[in-house]
């Protein structure tokens, strides 16, 4: 069984929350989503969110 994880990143008040905009599936295109993914063997979800969080902001430096 696969598992995922998703979790919202908010600035110390609450005003601003950091989210993604899906590029893919097609169908989710342009939607937004907070930063998650799939769980790695022994990984316990905090570290994936983690995890994810490095990795997306590694691909939108890649891409600027």
């Amino acid at each position: 069984m696969k598992l995922y994880t998703v979790g919202f990143i908010f600035t110390p008040d609450f005003s601003r929350v950091l989210l993604v905009e899906k590029q893919r599936p097609e169908w989710q295109k342009g939607k937004l989503n907070g930063v998650g993914g799939k769980i790695e063997h022994n990984e316990e979800s905090r570290a994936c969110i983690a995890r994810e969080v490095f990795e997306e902001r590694r691909r939108r430096n890649a891409q600027a």
